[in-house]
């Protein structure tokens, strides 16, 4: 990447950054507050002469380039503690790309020259950009109403990005520490807000005391969502546990003669459903077995007849692995597929069926499931179509920390390319009825170690969500205080998966009882619908 300061006197570029705004910012906004306010826009504040004059009052303007062309720009200058970032974009090729991170690094080092200790911007709350900045490590702090003239007003989410708010306090905790001086240095580059590379996990996953793993975690945690902690109200309906897989580490699969088997009917699964109409259920989580008789028509149907029940929940349903099946039981590409799961009401994806993605160790738990490449694939083309997903590893059974540190570098990469997953789920291994019985499960220190180092290594993921269902009450607080910021909502007693893997208890709890959890250990409940907007 390379970067060009633009300075007052020089006409021919100002021109050239005005027709540049012009462009980008017409694919920004037109969708979004529509042609005539974003023309008026324009004309007030991307005119050459309006540049010219934004600069003689000190903005700064540069050109962000690559292998020579202009493919964005950025405009921002000091407001108070922090540097305001006035303007930032980029053309749509880039903006989910590594590039935005490069170059939020280069404003970052701009602000620290000044002793500045944050960033700063304005999102028009309808532009569906606002997913990049959450990537990038920002939190919304408040909404603002912003009248511009001529009967037209901006109502915009200001968005902050904390990067030095109390870094060189828990940096003089490190030095002080017992922590080697290798380990030291990776806290400092935390902190600091730089990307860990593979070596660095693993010896954060070998060597780091549990305890300074908690503090790193915590502290990106509070920088990308404060002291708030998400949850929502949902349930989930499982359609059946038959499948054509085996996987050693389920204990959820049944053949069809087993009497722990079901096969919900139509008619029984939107029973189900049609009990939530009236509620405040804002999710239906659709997943189960790969049964061998279902095709994408019978669930395209399901997706419809959920919708006419409920118009208003979202859908979020099916895995990788599920919609692999369908979609080659149908003869159609994945692209195709997907479209037409879109089409009749899908809206977001699950992360499950991810499991581990190294191939060898895939081929020895769960031989029959779908690759990792094509799982990654799925979630890269569900992106591409606007649909966000979440993402899961399934740790504590035959892997190494290698394989756990490779698995969620395909997440990172797949996340700089798409921008697309919304949150990242550890799943743990859970030992009861299943063939892997004999590996037992790790202790409650891995899975607090396992937490800490993926919300540190996966700095381009918003949210890292600790699955009470799957984890515990108990080790759900616990997990708060390493990284995660969801746990997962309501659930009903609607699922079974874990249960049968000899977790205690009925999945369900009421939002009073969630709250209480989350405030038990000093933290901010904050109910949150599929896509993280926030409900009053």
């Amino acid at each position: 990447m390379e970067i060009e300061r633009l300075y007052a006197d020089n006409a021919l570029k100002i021109n050239e950054m005005s027709e540049m705004a012009t462009a980008i910012v017409r694919e920004y906004y037109d969708p979004v507050i529509g042609e005539a306010q974003n023309t008026y826009m324009l004309q007030k504040f991307q005119t050459p002469d309006s540049i010219v004059g934004q600069i003689e009052h000190g903005a700064r303007y540069y050109f962000f380039k690559n292998n020579g062309s202009n493919v964005g720009f950025m405009s921002f200058y000091p407001r108070n503690d922090a540097m305001y970032l006035s303007k930032w974009y980029l053309y749509k090729q880039y903006r989910n790309s590594g590039f935005g991170r490069e170059c939020l690094k280069f404003i970052i080092e701009e602000a620290r020259k000044e002793h500045l200790v944050a960033i700063e911007l304005n999102v028009n709350r309808h532009n569906p950009t606002q997913r990049i900045y959450e990537h990038l490590g920002f939190r919304r702090i408040r909404e603002e109403k912003i009248d511009i003239g001529d009967g037209f007003f901006m109502d915009d989410f200001v968005y902050r990005l904390d990067f030095n708010a109390d870094a060189e306090r828990l940096k003089s905790l490190v030095a002080n520490g017992l922590a080697d001086d290798d380990i030291k240095q990776i806290a400092y580059k935390v902190l600091d807000g730089s990307r860990i590379t593979d070596d660095e996990a693993l010896a954060l996953y070998t060597r780091a005391d549990l305890g300074l793993l908690g503090m790193l975690a915590f502290e990106i945690k509070r920088r990308k969502s404060g002291d708030k902690v998400y949850y929502n109200r949902n349930f989930h309906i499982e359609p059946t546990n038959v499948c054509i897989n085996n996987c050693k580490f389920c204990s959820y699969k049944k053949p069809k003669d087993d009497p722990q088997a079901w096969e919900l009917s139509m008619d029984e699964i939107l029973h189900r459903v049609a009990v939530y109409k009236g509620s405040k259920a804002t999710e239906v989580h659709i997943v189960g077995g790969v049964h061998p008789d279902r095709d994408i028509d019978y669930y395209c149907r399901l997706i419809r007849e959920v919708k006419k029940i409920i118009p208003g929940i979202v859908v979020k349903a099916f895995t990788a692995v599920e919609i692999e099946y369908m979609i080659n039981k149908a003869g159609l590409s994945i692209e195709d597929g997907l479209k037409k799961l879109i089409d009749s009401g899908l809206q977001c994806i699950p992360g499950g069926g991810a499991e581990i993605f190294d191939e060898k160790l895939r081929a020895e738990i769960c031989p029959e499931k779908t690759k990792s490449s094509v799982w990654l694939d799925i979630h890269r083309t569900a992106h591409k179509l606007g649909i966000s997903t979440n993402a899961t590893m399934l740790y504590g059974h035959k892997e190494t920390y290698a394989h756990r540190i490779d698995h969620l570098s395909r997440l990172r990469k797949l996340q700089d390319e798409t921008g697309g997953f919304s949150a990242f789920i550890p799943l743990k291994f859970r030992k009861e009825n299943n063939s892997m019985h004999d590996f037992g499960e790790v202790p409650l220190t891995e899975d607090l170690r396992n937490y800490a180092v993926s919300r540190i290594y996966l700095d381009n993921f918003p949210h890292v969500k600790a699955y009470w269902v799957m984890s515990g009450l108990e080790t759900t607080k616990l997990a708060l205080q390493y990284g995660a910021d969801d746990i997962d909502g309501t659930v009903d007693d609607s699922t079974k998966i874990y249960t049968m893997a000899g977790v205690d208890g009925k999945p369900s709890m009421t939002v009073e009882q969630i709250r209480q959890l989350i405030e038990s250990v000093g933290l901010k409940p904050v109910e949150r619908d599929t896509f993280y907007n926030e409900i009053k």
